[in-house]
């Protein structure tokens, strides 16, 4: 349920987000990802 999901964004000098952190309730496990563009919402 991605609605359970919790985001972090790293945004650059040019405002396009690089990186996201995701982690799932009290499950942590991070999962980071080089964005080519600022698609996902």
């Amino acid at each position: 349920d991605q609605a359970r999901w919790h985001n972090r964004y790293w945004i650059d000098s040019e405002g396009q987000i690089r990186q996201s952190e995701q982690y799932l309730g009290a499950d942590y496990f991070p999962v980071k990802t080089t964005l080519i563009k600022a698609a996902k919402q």
